[in-house]
């Protein structure tokens, strides 16, 4: 007598679910986020901000620094913020006014899963539901205009540039976004 059972609902489990993850194009997820910021600036009476490709370099390596040594903040493991990161390039960002003058480079973060869940079986993975481009990238935005602080960064109208930088950990399934502004 043989056993048999259906798995119904549940027939996409795989003994490797993770090689189900779609491959990611992380300058996609880079322009879509420029794009969707605009897009919330323009709502807003503002004027797009331009892509500045060595703020993007500063990000993209905070980034990377925040996948490799597994943390999540402005301030990296070493102290530096993201201005001092900014001087070190190089890249002061000096934004002058009719009575005073401020350097720096402004920063949003944002972290998330690269699925929207996970279903297991027995605590083992057994299917995700895996995001693509345009789900990180409106997931991003959208969680920045529901924070105060990061919604500031996006609508402050003396800001007229940015630098995306998008980093995916295939190890954790984690994406890290950081954007600079000057």
């Amino acid at each position: 007598m043989g056993l048999s059972f259906g798995l119904g609902a549940c027939d996409r489990i795989t003994t490797n679910p993770e090689a189900t993850a779609p491959l990611l194009d992380v300058g996609l997820i880079e322009t879509q986020v420029h794009q969707l910021t605009n897009e919330q600036r323009i709502a807003h009476n503002l004027r797009p901000l331009t892509t500045d490709a060595a703020l993007a370099t500063i990000a993209r390596t905070h980034s990377r620094d925040m996948a490799d040594r597994q943390f999540f903040d402005h301030v990296n493991p070493d102290g530096k913020s993201p201005s001092d990161r900014g001087f070190a390039q190089n890249y002061p960002c000096r934004k002058d006014y009719p009575d005073y003058y401020t350097e720096g480079i402004a920063e949003n973060l944002y972290m998330t899963d690269r699925f929207n869940s996970v279903t297991t079986y027995n605590d083992v993975p057994a299917a995700y539901d895996w995001m693509h481009e345009l789900d990180l990238a409106e997931a991003t935005v959208q969680g920045w205009m529901n924070s105060p602080g990061h919604r500031a960064n996006i609508l402050t109208g003396t800001y007229d540039r940015e630098g995306i930088g998008v980093v995916v950990d295939e190890a954790t399934h984690k994406v890290y976004v950081t954007q600079n502004f000057c």
